[in-house]
């Protein structure tokens, strides 16, 4: 007979590689993100018939409490905008109702039954990968143009992605990130491992890096620095976050001679990265003109915005960033709420400090993505209505729930679960 807890353990790490990606498979209509969402609703059923009394923890109330008014607001805004005259796009609700669910049902699930948290980490470590070898092999040996020349742009990489990949775009290197978090855990010893784990996660990070690189995905790269660094920061440990920043400048300077002397990346490098990033600072670019656009929008319409999906109807792109999305489109309110959304996650970082040792290491680098994601991934890219964000932020809660401490009695720390 099949372990449930095992089982469920084992499903929450694919549904998280699942909701990962948000890609297609072999049609438009099947993609990952219906997979996923169709298993979470046969878990949930499960669980509502094995459980007489469901329980949800107060820890993810914000959450959802937040997901309800956006509902309520947004269907408000579609009657509004539709009585006078404006245009309005149901595919957003629509997009908002299932990750409403989705979280509903996935609380429960933590909730209501035993979850066995170093399986999940396992599922997602292996398919994640998994996941980097293949793509890295299946790039180099079938891309049919110079990887490394200076003239490539990420523009030729993604159309390759888009032609060959299901995923495809910026998407996929984010997503990418998303999925080897456990890597990073394990590459820097954020989180306890044997010796052929963490040189395998330090290979799986080098591959990362090489594919950004190769891409010119310059966001990406940094949201995978900023969680390299922000779990060493979370320790509070200043001496150790020093000796840290030294080493790893140390491997940098080493690095960057070997390949001066070797190479001619360092020249490939600043024209791709350096003086690509200088020219848009001093010049603009599509995406400023894009944020500027957004906010003379939220100006113009701050109570209730232009009206979902308004702001790529008369610009032909959408926001690019999270935050402008629900002001341009939504209004002023709906910010707010998601601001305070946002502070209220940010500031659990409280909550975790009595947790047994092992459960502080995995909440540490859940709320470093987290954070990255606030900090970088929403900035940059229309990432509001990413699902694995809410995934990921449901499982960091999960645990907070799961009230796992540690004590001490006579001397000795033993671990308890109330």
């Amino acid at each position: 007979m099949i372990n449930r807890s095992y089982f469920f353990s084992f499903m929450i790490g694919v549904i998280y590689v699942l909701f990962t990606f948000e890609a297609q498979i072999f049609f438009s209509f099947l993609t990952t993100t219906r997979i996923a969402t169709l298993i979470v609703s046969i878990l949930f059923i499960d669980s509502i018939i094995m459980k007489r009394n469901i329980k949800i923890s107060r820890l993810y109330l914000p959450i959802i409490l937040f997901f309800i008014i956006l509902i309520i607001w947004a269907v408000l805004n579609l009657i509004i905008h539709f009585v006078i005259g404006g245009g309005t796009e149901i595919k957003s609700l629509i997009t908002i109702i299932l990750i409403t669910l989705n979280i509903l049902m996935l609380a429960t699930i933590f909730e209501n039954n035993k979850i066995e948290y170093n399986i999940v980490i396992d599922v997602i470590w292996v398919l994640g990968l998994i996941t980097t070898i293949s793509v890295l092999f299946f790039l180099i040996s079938n891309a049919n143009f110079n990887l490394l020349d200076s003239n490539t742009r990420i523009s030729i990489v993604k159309n390759y992605f888009n032609s060959n990949l299901v995923s495809g775009t910026s998407r996929f290197f984010y997503g990418l990130i998303a999925l080897n978090i456990f890597s990073v855990a394990y590459a820097l010893s954020y989180m306890k491992s044997n010796f052929f784990i963490k040189k395998l996660s330090l290979l799986n990070i080098f591959m990362i890096l090489i594919m950004l690189i190769i891409s010119n995905s310059r966001q990406n790269l940094l949201f995978l620095l900023f969680l390299l660094l922000i779990p060493k920061i979370l320790s509070y440990q200043l001496r150790t976050i020093i000796q840290t920043f030294f080493k790893v400048l140390g491997a940098i300077f080493l690095f960057i001679a070997i390949i001066s002397f070797s190479t001619n990346f360092i020249n490939v490098f600043k024209k791709k990265y350096i003086e690509r990033t200088s020219k848009q600072l001093e010049e603009g670019s599509e995406r400023t003109i894009t944020y500027q656009n957004a906010i003379n929008d939220i100006q113009a319409n701050p109570i209730f915005g232009m009206g979902m999906g308004e702001f790529e109807k008369q610009h032909s792109i959408t926001t690019h960033n999270g935050y402008l999305w629900i002001g341009t489109e939504l209004g002023i309110f709906p910010l707010i709420v998601y601001t305070v959304l946002l502070i209220f996650i940010l500031s659990s970082l409280r909550l975790f400090k009595k947790l047994n040792k092992d459960y502080i290491l995995l909440c540490r680098i859940l709320y470093a993505y987290i954070v990255c994601f606030i900090m970088i991934s929403n900035n940059l890219n229309e990432l509001f209505k990413d699902y694995i964000f809410y995934i990921v932020v449901i499982i960091y809660f999960s645990i907070l729930a799961s009230k796992k401490y540690d004590i001490k009695k006579n001397g000795e720390t033993t671990s308890i679960t109330i």
